[in-house]
Order: C-alpha cells, then sequence, then structure tokens
C-alpha cells in the first residue's frame, strides 16, 4: 500500500496487516516530508504475533535522500504503553534528526539507514544494520552541516514510562557511526559519544565502524540498578575520537579513548566481552576514575589496542599493544602501527586491515568460548580451533 493513499503514514500503519509492504512515496506522506512523525501502535494486538513484519520503504522512485522520517525530539516507534510498535522492517530511508523505538516494541529491524540520533528505550529484539549513523550535529551551521541531532546513539536499559521492560537482545552490525559533534558553544553540552549504553541484556555491537565521535566512540555507564548482562563488542574498527569543545568549526584534539567503562554507581560494569578489535594507533579502551571497583568479570581479549591502561576488574589476553604495556596473558607490546592505512585524518574512517609483513607477534588459540569467533568484520570465516591474529580482519598475508 502507498502511504499517500493512505493519507498519512500513521493511517497506512494502522491498516497494515502483517507482511504488508508500506511504500512512502518520494518523502510524501500526508505533509511537510521533514516534519515530526510519531507512530502509535494502534494494531499491536494483530502485529504482536506476526511472523512476518510489515515493511516501510520507499515508494517506486524514490530515493533515500528524498525520504526523510522523523525530526527533532520525535519519531517515536513504539509509544504505546501496553504494547509498542512491533513486528516491522524499516529500510532505505533516512532519519532527520531523532527517532525513538521505545515502549514494549518487539522483533523490528532497520536496514540500510541514513540516520542521525536514535534512542532506544525497553525495546527488544531490536536490529540496527547496514546503515550510516552520522554526519550529526547538535547544532547548525557547523563544519559541514548535515542532519541536526541531539546528542548520541543511546540505549537505555528500560523504559519505566511505556510499560518498563528490561532492554533485550540488541544488535548493531555492519554500521558506521561517525561525526556526533556537539556544536553548541555551550561546553556544559559538549558529549557526544557515538553510542551511549546505559545498560541491558544481550546487547551486541559488531562488525562496525567508528570515527571522529565526539568524546567517545562507546560509553559504558549502567544507571537505573540494571547492569550490562552479556554485552558484546567485537570485530570493530576504532579510529579517532574528536575532542571538541565549544569550537564550532575545528576537530579538537583525539582524546585517545574510543572505549570508555565508566561505570558511576553500585552495580558497575559485569561481564562486557571486548574482543577482536582493531583501534587506531592513538585510541584504546580506559576506564574512568570513579566507580571502577565495582566493576568485575570483564575481559578485553585479542584486540588492537592503541591506548589505554590495564584497568582493575578486567581479564586481558592475546591482545596487541601499540607501543602500550601488556596486561594479561598473551599480551604483546609492538612498535609500529599494524595497519595498512594508520594516519588519522577528521574526515572518515582508515583503513584497519593488517598490512603484510608487519610483525602481529603472538597469534591468539581458541582455549574458551571468549576466543572462539566463527568470522572477521570482512566475512571471513574463521576456524574454531585453529591460531588467528588479533583485531578485526584474519591476516591473509
Amino acid at each position: 500500500m502507498s502511504s499517500g493513499d493512505c493519507g498519512t503514514l500513521q493511517a497506512a500503519w494502522d491498516a497494515a496487516q502483517c507482511g504488508d509492504t508500506i511504500n512512502i512515496d518520494s518523502g510524501n506522506y500526508g505533509g511537510d516530508p521533514a516534519a515530526p512523525v510519531t507512530l502509535f501502535d494502534t494494531n499491536a494486538a494483530l502485529r504482536g504475533t506476526c511472523s512476518s513484519p510489515v515493511v516501510i520503504e520507499p515508494g517506486p522512485g524514490a530515493t533515500r535522500s528524498s525520504v526523510i522520517f522523523g525530526q527533532v525530539d520525535s519519531g517515536y516507534l513504539g509509544q504505546d504503553p501496553v504494547e509498542g510498535s512491533s513486528n516491522w522492517f524499516i529500510q532505505d530511508i533516512t532519519i532527520a534528526a531523532v527517532m525513538n523505538v521505545q515502549g514494549d516494541s518487539d522483533n523490528d529491524t532497520l536496514n540500510d539507514i541514513q540516520g542521525g540520533t536514535m534512542y532506544i528505550n525497553g525495546a527488544r529484539n531490536f536490529t540496527l544494520e547496514n546503515s550510516n549513523m552520522g554526519p550529526c550535529y547538535n547544532t547548525l551551521p557547523g563544519p559541514n552541516p548535515a542532519i541536526t541531532c541531539q546528542s548520541n546513539f543511546k540505549v537505555d536499559p528500560s523504559d519505566v514510562s511505556y510499560g518498563g521492560q528490561t532492554t533485550e537482545n540488541i544488535t548493531l552490525n555492519h554500521d558506521y557511526f561517525h561525526d556526533f559533534i556537539d556544536n553548541n558553544t555551550n561546553s556544559a553540552t559538549d558529549h557526544d559519544e557515538c553510542i551511549f549504553l546505559n545498560g541491558g541484556v544481550n546487547e551486541t555491537i559488531e562488525n562496525s565502524k567508528f570515527s571522529v565521535c565526539q568524546l567517545y566512540a562507546i560509553f559504558l555507564q549502567p544507571y537505573s540498578g540494571v547492569p550490562f548482562t552479556n554485552l558484546v563488542i567485537q570485530n570493530n574498527w576504532f579510529s579517532g575520537t574528536e575532542n571538541g569543545g565549544s569550537n564550532a568549526d575545528e576537530y579538537g584534539t583525539p582524546r585517545n579513548t574510543a572505549v570508555e567503562l565508566g561505570s558511576n554507581g553500585p552495580i558497575g560494569i559485569d561481564g562486557a566481552l571486548i574482543r577482536f578489535n582493531s583501534f587506531a594507533a592513538d585510541e584504546g579502551i580506559t576506564q574512568s576514575s570513579f566507580g571502577n571497583s565495582n566493576d568485575a568479570n570483564d575481559r578485553i581479549i585479542a584486540n588492537i589496542l592503541g591506548n589505554g591502561s590495564c584497568d582493575t576488574g578486567v581479564t586481558y589476553g592475546y591482545n596487541l599493544m601499540i607501543n602500550q604495556p601488556t596486561c594479561g596473558t598473551g599480551d604483546t607490546t609492538i612498535t609500529t602501527s599494524p595497519y595498512i592505512n594508520p594516519t588519522e585524518t577528521p574526515s572518515g574512517v582508515n583503513n584497519y586491515h593488517l598490512a603484510c609483513g608487519t610483525d602481529l607477534g603472538t597469534f591468539v588459540t581458541p582455549n574458551t568460548a571468549d576466543y572462539q569467533i566463527s568470522e572477521d568484520l570482512d566475512g571471513n570465516a574463521l576456524s574454531s580451533t585453529g591460531p588467528r591474529t588479533p583485531g578485526s580482519e584474519q591476516s591473509t598475508c
């Protein structure tokens, strides 16, 4: 069906049956294509049991650049306090600013999205895949004006306002997060990590790339008494972060921390597995100075790390440290960057494939489930028993 035929996207959503496709015609779905869109699920009792989702995509002749979904402080999916919006598959659209996935939303997917800010609150079985999240700026004008957004891509552990269920089974796969910058001259608002995680169950960030994330690429900070359970960060590239400050037109000095273990409460970060990632030569994993005594059972396994420290409550194994001290069994210090193209620039992700002939130190031989991974970032199949190189790509030299 066409959302134009139905008058509004909401009307099309209300009428959709399991397996239906809603075509957004050239960005026009009953009014200004850049205007806020709020989808309330009035048909949740039906769609909550769908085996085939409702698909929302551009109609014939529409391009992604002409399809804009959502605007600042709107674009809610799943705001119904009882059921939430479930069983949808949205592809090939632009999020103009903020999209919220919240309430008791279940079994939802965004594919091939050009996006800005997204908030996930209380959703379950949510996937963001093959998407380009950025550039995203707090205020305009700024460097390379693009999507106007608020802060970062944020995942909260639950949504107490709409149902209160715990955020669970969140997967970010093959996405590119970049240029999350706050141009506001008020330095108090300069806090734009590419991803801000506040806890939840079974969350995975994998096969993705990060570049020019103000402050951090990923900030882990549990709160509200909901810890991280089964958090996995694997097979990612982490390029340079960007301090930003209050200057709207200049890139600042990198902070040298791509992933921050930033617990600040009594529950700490417990059970995070950060493995087989490639960090820029000056980027790595650090632990904040507050609350870190409560972190436990976190594992940093087989990464290539360009910066960081040996953190408390963390087990290290078979990491390559670029000019950094070793922290655990099998860790090796190397003196030169192992990447094909390690030169930092503020405008994109560099090539962090391993250069042929580089001394990679100790290879990883899987001995527990933490070391076993089925494929690398490029999709190459990996042996579950044989040795492989640290980092996000298997060496083919």
